[in-house]
């Protein structure tokens, strides 16, 4: 049904689980879908995978700009998802800790996108599914926490193989104290960029 009094709703910003669930999930997925939104934030829902699994596929919006959703979502959900939405500029997938190695992953392009926030698993995922360099791509914002160190290094090796191409102006690394990659920070540092950012996460 046609939503009255939404028609120029922008931006939209959802952190209740309830609002997923019936009877409002369908009123909710026809706010998202019917209002020109360019701002969309899903975040702290406490939804199952397979929820958020429903969630995604029924999202139709693409004049979609800046996302974040922060939840137990699937690699191919995400992937899938992004395929239709190919307007974004500013995506955070917040701390989810997506599987990338999973094979026959959909393949998707964002042309659009400038900034990519994340963990560094999500990140580097995102990165390798894009069908290509993601041309308009200048900043990158990674959380290393919950991280397990053995596998840092070969992300970390990932990300920079499908960055080499595009210019990245700004690179935000959030780590605990107990990593130590100031080697990594500096042989970044050594191929330019204008801003590097390192945090400790928390």
């Amino acid at each position: 049904p046609q939503l009255i009094g939404f028609t120029h709703l922008m931006s939209l910003s959802l952190d209740a689980s309830f609002m997923f669930r019936n009877p409002l999930l369908p009123w909710c997925i026809n706010l998202i879908n019917q209002a020109p939104l360019t701002v969309l934030a899903i975040r702290n829902t406490g939804l199952s995978r397979g929820v958020w699994s429903e969630i995604l596929s029924l999202i139709q919006s693409p004049s979609i700009e800046n996302l974040l959703l922060d939840g137990d979502f699937s690699v191919y959900s995400l992937a899938l998802f992004l395929s239709r939405h190919q307007q974004i500029r500013i995506l955070d997938v917040g701390r989810t800790r997506l599987s990338w190695s999973a094979p026959d992953i959909p393949q998707f392009s964002l042309p659009h996108l400038v900034s990519l926030t994340g963990t560094l698993m999500a990140c580097t995922g995102i990165l390798i599914s894009h069908n290509s360099p993601p041309p308009a791509l200048k900043e990158i914002d990674i959380d290393f926490q919950s991280i397990p160190r053995k596998v840092i290094a070969a992300h970390i090796n990932a990300l920079m193989t499908s960055i080499q191409f595009c210019m990245i102006r700004k690179l935000v690394l959030r780590f605990p104290t107990r990593h130590s990659l100031e080697a990594t920070v500096e042989s970044i540092k050594s191929d330019g960029g204008e801003g590097i950012g390192i945090r400790q996460a928390g």
